[in-house]
This record gives structure tokens, sequence and C-alpha cells, in this order.
């Protein structure tokens, strides 16, 4: 599905930051990893036809962790700094080299926002946002 999505299907998903969780199943100590500010992160997409109409799909890619993200998980998306969408977002078709080059270009610049990520322990609620309104402020406020 994402064989050409690297070549010319490139797009951002912006944030704030992410959750990713440690410890053991039925124990799990939710973690907000983020910024100071939006983040960009490196995506892909690809569409295809389904019955009448298309369906979308987003795949962020992801990279092994540096600095505060390692802490947690031994991955985490690849966030691009300002000075690369314009590049990431190019629409021109990339050949496979140009593409290869594009990704390692875009995962050596992750790290200067990597050094910059936070991680704080937040409220168990975040595990179920069914129950409570997933636009909480509080969930992502670190907790002791």
């Amino acid at each position: 599905m994402f064989r050409t999505a690297m070549a010319s299907q490139r797009c951002v998903v912006p944030m704030t930051g992410y959750f990713e969780w440690t410890g053991e199943r039925g124990d799990k100590i939710p973690h907000y990893i983020h910024g100071s500010g939006l983040l960009s992160a490196a995506a892909i997409a690809a569409t295809r036809k389904i019955d009448a109409g298309f369906e979308t799909t987003v795949a962020i890619i992801t990279a092994p962790s540096r600095d505060a993200a390692g802490q947690v998980h031994n991955r985490m998306p690849v966030f691009l700094t300002d000075n690369d969408l314009d590049e990431w977002l190019d629409p021109a078709c990339l050949d496979a080299a140009q593409a290869r080059g594009l990704a390692a270009h875009i995962s050596k610049a992750r790290d200067l926002i990597a050094n910059e990520l936070k991680v704080d322990r937040v409220d168990r609620r975040v595990n179920s946002v069914s129950r409570i309104d997933p636009a909480d402020p509080c969930l992502i406020e670190p907790v002791a």
C-alpha cells in the first residue's frame, strides 16, 4: 500500500505531543512526550478506491528514539524542522534514490527536535478516553 508513498505522497501530521506507556499489562503507566510548541511528524499517505469511494491511510514515519523519548520507548516519530517542511512537502515525484536520500536527511535532522522533547508522567485516566473527554487538558498535566 505504501510502496510509492515516499516518492510522491508525503504529508505532515501536526501534534503537540504523543503518548507512550511503560510497565506490565494491567499496570501501564502513561507518559506524554512533547515539545514546547507544535511538532510536525513526517508521514506518508496512500489512497485506494473502495466500492464507490476512496479511503486514505496515513502512516507516521518512526525511527529509533533519541534523548527524552528513548527513556520511555525505543521508537519515536520523525519530526521535521521548520526548514525541512518545504522539502518534505514538495509535490515533485522522487525516484527511489532521491526518496532514500530525503529520508536519510530528515532522519538526521530529527535529532535537533529530539533534544528539545520532554517526558511527563500523566494521569492514568488517559488510558480510558472512551469514558472521559479526550480533549480535557488535565490529561497532559504532569503527575507525581
